[in-house]
């Protein structure tokens, strides 16, 4: 009797010491892969931005920028979308808890468009990306598809995106969006984040618990813990049961809570403030300022200067540019007795339609008429005039 009470007592011991382990994601995963070009533009951008902002501290204003989604739903039944206007609405919520931290909050730029079209109920990546993004698909905003069911390379995801200078685009199974961090998890892809365990989901992390290589290693970011890849290794009590160990013998303590992890959605709940800096040092760097919800979309080659706003302006410019092949630009304010006001951008630019942003908090304008001079290094220049209003 004795000891059948003392083995009775062990099995309670270990099953709420280790719960039942999670399977990965509890249903499927992330699908956005990075490929080692990826990592490196990643991880190069992030010592950019390191430098720019050292002199340019625009990125630490209070300012809130909201920005543009629209989210499109697939189903074969118009009566029967399979997730409801709320349920879409109260995950953008959800999002924008976090994002908010950032300076960021996302709105829906025009109502969600419910879609009959079966070819895309159970969704291929892989096979029909092209194709339906053809179809459906709304310029300068986040598009976010929903579908019944998501594959990609030949697996089932919970959703997958791109990274900065990618398509505008996300794809995400409707049961993700609704039970889990899945939408936050993707948008953070988006605004330059990788996983926590690093660019490999076969590989052991190379980052070591230490955090000495931090800045080099993982996700390059030095306030979450080395990540040993966690899927079936967090119980469902969201404690990581393994005992694996870094290259120096030392215990992996991953943060079994980040977001940005593959532990069990449940256990999802959290980002650091490093991943918050990255994301708004991403919404200047990479221009996600510019998109807009308005139908701007629609641009004359006649000219460069395509549109500036707001103007009159007090605090914060942003504008877009029109180059007919890549070239340098350099983007310039001047006062109306020809001196240099500020460079709002120096940099080469791609073919096609650009952008520009640049706040003026660390400056006192006073009150009058400017002008903005963009010069190419193939010997255009083009001005606009401006009006700074300040109380």
């Amino acid at each position: 009797m004795q000891l059948k009470l003392v083995f009775r007592a062990l099995l309670i011991f270990i099953f709420f010491s280790l719960g039942i382990r999670s399977t990965a994601q509890e249903l499927f995963g992330c699908g956005t892969a990075f490929s080692p070009s990826d990592i490196e533009r990643i991880q190069q951008s992030y010592i950019e931005q390191d430098a720019y902002f050292k002199t340019n501290y625009y990125y630490e204003d209070a300012s809130v920028y909201n920005i543009p989604v629209k989210f499109w739903v697939f189903s074969n039944n118009e009566s029967l979308p399979g997730i409801s206007e709320a349920a879409i609405q109260k995950a953008l919520d959800s999002t924008n808890t976090y994002f908010k931290n950032a300076g960021i909050q996302f709105f829906n730029c025009t109502e969600t468009s419910f879609v009959v079209d079966d070819r895309y109920t159970i969704f291929d990546g892989t096979t029909q990306e092209k194709a339906m993004t053809a179809s459906y698909y709304q310029s300068n905003i986040f598009n976010i598809y929903l579908a019944d069911s998501v594959k990609l390379d030949g697996s089932n995801v919970c959703g997958y995106a791109y990274i900065p200078n990618g398509p505008n685009t996300i794809f995400i199974m409707k049961n993700c969006l609704v039970n889990s961090s899945t939408l936050t998890h993707e948008l953070g892809h988006v605004f330059n984040l990788i996983h926590t365990h690093g660019s490999s989901n076969t590989e052991l992390t190379d980052e070591l618990v230490n955090g000495s290589n931090c800045t080099t290693a993982g996700d390059f970011i030095c306030d979450t813990p080395a990540d040993p890849y966690l899927p079936g290794k967090v119980n469902t009590l969201c404690k990581y049961v393994e005992n694996e160990v870094d290259a120096n013998g030392e215990r992996f303590i991953p943060m079994v809570s980040n977001i940005m992890s593959y532990a069990p959605a449940k256990c999802t709940d959290e980002m650091t403030a490093e991943q918050y800096m990255r994301m708004r040092k991403s919404l200047f760097y990479n221009y996600r300022t510019e998109l807009r919800c308005e139908q701007t979309t629609a641009f004359t080659t006649d000219k460069m200067i395509q549109a500036v706003w707001p103007n009159p302006f007090e605090k914060v410019l942003q504008g877009t540019y029109y180059l007919p092949a890549k070239t340098g630009v350099i983007i310039t304010l001047y006062n109306t007795q020809g001196q240099e006001v500020a460079q709002l951008q120096n940099m080469q630019r791609e073919a096609g339609l650009n952008g520009f942003y640049y706040s003026f908090h660390q400056y006192n304008l006073p009150s009058g008429v400017y002008f903005l001079t963009l010069f190419t290094s193939s010997g255009k220049s083009e001005t606009f005039k401006l009006e700074v209003i300040n109380d």
